[in-house]
């Protein structure tokens, strides 16, 4: 009965939240707007459809290939109770306060297309470079360590915590930008919907390519592949967005060049350059509601399974359920005292304030040393309680709605209409990381997600370098 009721919730919920998807995508015609709805339902609720039944069915879902068992072992037993269809109501609320306020303050009008700013391919394609460049250098040391300890680059640098490793972070992500989304833009020269004006040459089209593989390849080795997929949505949202149909052929060949790289990063991640590898653990669950699952995929159709139905929308999904199941507390303002540490303020006995995440995974008692996540709404609830669920959820409507009107009231000739224009984009495109953590990824929404693409674009369009000198002045035919 519960099984059922749940699923009736469920899809009660889902067909609102689809409506209201229409409404505002009819008021927008803006693709980001559906996208940025999808992701939200995927880290949110797509985990729901399949535990539910799976739990009634007594975890028989590893023979199409679901693979989070392993969770209820590091993590807490998942059980279908009470509790967990409070944690689905908490969801609904954090859904339903953003819809409420996109609803609010969306404008019902069409959206204006100032003119295109120029945009030189030569700084995208140097800077990207540069940053490349520098993430080599700040990870040499790190490679080396784990090349003569025969570990994975990827394990050694995730132990890193320094200031050097934030700054090899920005570094990829501002190279990614200079190439993935250069290239983006490149592929749409020319066409009147274009954001951009812009008039590349021949070896600059070659060269995003041949910079996209390289750029990846390094990422694949350094474990790194949702630097590639933030980038990768925002490339999808701005062509789909721009160019509807003829986008879907432009976004072809970046799309395919960049699932091939993470494909190829799952693969790589785990290499070590001695061959030491773990020892394969065949044992059963101890958990006996679990203990007739492999921990092993065999055969075709578990294995296609385990890829198509990864594990992202269960680990953040059950956050909420383990912290009404295990009664973490609530800390308020646990997310600002963080940032407020991040940027040089400390508590009064010296110790770092914990995040959010770190509050969660000692309140809840998940086995140390793995990596977890927490849903975002999560997060809000352990800084304010259920009001912080609906605070967090108006919270991110409300910034997001913000974005989606002022660019549909940007003035024609506006120096800083770029920005007003890209906004929704970028802020959608930062949906991945922002769900997956507290209110405090706010904190990396402004700097990844907003500063440094537009710190890129605004250099591209504004600097002017003497290339004449170097022989790479851009031809204006």
């Amino acid at each position: 009965m519960m099984t059922l009721f749940a699923y009736a919730a469920l899809a009660l919920f889902t067909a609102a939240y689809a409506y209201c998807g229409v409404v505002l995508y009819r008021r927008t015609g803006d693709v980001s707007v559906p996208l940025g709805l999808a992701l939200i339902y995927y880290w949110t609720f797509a985990g729901a459809w399949f535990f539910i039944g799976d739990s009634a069915l007594g975890f028989q879902g590893y023979r199409i290939g679901l693979g989070y068992y392993y969770l209820m072992e590091k993590m807490f037993p998942f059980i279908m109770n009470g509790n967990y269809l409070l944690s689905l109501g908490a969801y609904a609320l954090f859904a339903l306060a953003m819809l409420a306020m996109l609803l609010l303050l969306v404008p019902n009008e069409p959206r204006r297309m100032p003119g295109p700013v120029r945009l030189d391919h030569r700084y995208m394609l140097v800077g990207g470079a540069l940053c490349m460049l520098f993430s080599i250098v700040a990870a040499s040391p790190l490679l080396q360590e784990a090349w003569r300890a025969g570990e994975p680059f990827y394990t050694v640098l995730r132990q890193d915590t320094s200031y050097m490793s934030t700054l090899r972070a920005w570094a990829d992500r501002g190279a990614a930008l200079c190439f993935v989304l250069g290239y983006a833009i490149l592929l749409g020269s020319g066409d009147a919907r274009s954001f951009f004006d812009d008039r590349a040459r021949n070896w600059q089209r070659a060269a995003y390519p041949a910079c996209m593989l390289v750029l990846g390849l390094y990422l694949s080795l350094l474990g790194d592949r949702h630097t590639l997929f933030s980038v990768l949505i925002l490339v999808m949202i701005y062509l789909l967005d721009r160019f509807r149909r003829r986008g879907l052929r432009l976004a072809l060949m970046p799309v395919l060049v960049i699932v091939v790289l993470l494909a190829f990063g799952g693969w790589v991640r785990g290499f070590s350059p001695q061959g030491v590898k773990a020892a394969v653990d065949r044992s059963p669950f101890k958990l006996e509601c679990i203990a007739h699952v492999p921990r092993q995929q065999e055969g075709f159709v578990r294995k296609a399974g385990n890829t198509l139905l990864g594990n992202e929308m269960f680990a953040a999904h059950f956050s909420m359920f383990g912290i009404i199941e295990r009664d973490v507390p609530v800390e308020q303002w646990i997310s600002l005292r963080y940032v407020g540490c991040l940027v040089g303020i400390c508590r009064e006995d010296g110790l770092p304030t914990p995040s959010v995440y770190d509050h969660y995974a000692q309140a809840a008692r998940l086995t140390p040393g793995q990596g977890y996540t927490i849903h975002h709404a999560s997060g809000w609830y352990l800084n304010f309680g259920w009001s912080g669920v609906v605070l967090g959820g108006a919270f991110l409507g409300a910034v997001w709605g913000c974005m989606m009107r002022a660019r549909a009231r940007i003035k024609e000739r506006s120096r800083a209409r770029i920005l007003v224009l890209m906004l929704p984009y970028l802020f959608v495109s930062y949906f991945p990381a922002l769900l997956r953590s507290g209110p405090e990824s706010y904190w990396g929404v402004a700097i990844e997600g907003i500063l440094m693409p537009m710190t890129v674009i605004f250099l591209a369009s504004t600097l002017n370098w003497p290339w004449r000198r170097m022989g790479l002045h851009t031809s204006t035919a």
